[in-house]
């Protein structure tokens, strides 16, 4: 974020009080240490670190949401202050690329450990995959590429691989949205009863053999339940 600094003279008299305070400070401070005059009206101020607040439990390191916070303000213009962490899974990237490399990209072939990153702001998401301190980030195009997390992927296939007896290369994921869940992921329990509380995750939906079958997680597929 770029922000604009700009002075106007309003008197002479103000002009010459603040030429004596100059003269004062000049008396009292190392030359050294006073920056040099910009004539550029429109000089930039580098933008400082987003104040960011993360859970006590998070094993993320700031940095790595820092990286993602300024990435989407300089795509969007959208303050960096104003986006919403939503969640974060730890992962591990097939290469350099981690994961999202075009056919012209020369990726390392090595694995990556990283996070996958979830933000929002108002009616808008983005998805984020960065290497384990936020140095290598990439933004995650969701018209090529799903934005369900590989680690939460793996653990609904082991699942639905329990719950059908089938072998994992009859069992595709054929779409995932994210939603907000009550208590219950969104599944109305026997009793009727469910906590009313705001709970990222995702509705996800499997091809078992041909059989289509939709499942509700949590953000990091800790709790997976069956909806039909």
């Amino acid at each position: 974020m770029t922000r604009f600094l700009s002075f106007r003279w309003q008197s002479p008299r103000l002009v010459a009080v603040m030429v004596l305070t100059l003269l004062i400070m000049g008396c009292q401070t190392n030359p050294s240490a006073i920056a040099e005059p910009n004539d550029n009206p429109d000089s930039t101020v580098s933008s400082p670190s987003v104040d960011l607040t993360l859970p006590d439990d998070s094993a993320m390191p700031p940095s790595v949401l820092n990286s993602v916070l300024q990435d989407i303000e300089k795509r969007t213009g959208i303050d960096a202050n104003q986006l919403t962490w939503v969640g974060a899974t730890a992962e591990t990237w097939s290469d350099g690329c981690l994961g999202l490399g075009g056919p012209a990209e020369s990726c390392l072939m090595a694995l990556v450990e990283g996070w996958q990153v979830h933000v929002s702001y108002d009616q808008e998401e983005w998805f984020y995959r960065t290497d384990a301190t936020g140095q290598a980030v990439r933004w995650i195009d969701t018209d090529l590429h799903s934005p369900l997390p590989p680690s939460l992927s793996d653990r609904l296939l082991q699942q639905v691989e329990k719950e059908t007896g089938l072998e994992r290369d009859r069992l595709q994921v054929t779409d995932a949205t994210s939603a907000v869940w009550n208590g219950c992921l969104g599944i109305e329990p026997e009793n009727g009863a469910c906590t009313e509380i705001a709970i990222f995750g995702w509705r996800v939906e499997v091809d078992a053999d041909g059989t289509p079958q939709v499942y509700h997680t949590n953000h990091d597929g800790s709790d997976i339940r069956r909806y039909s």
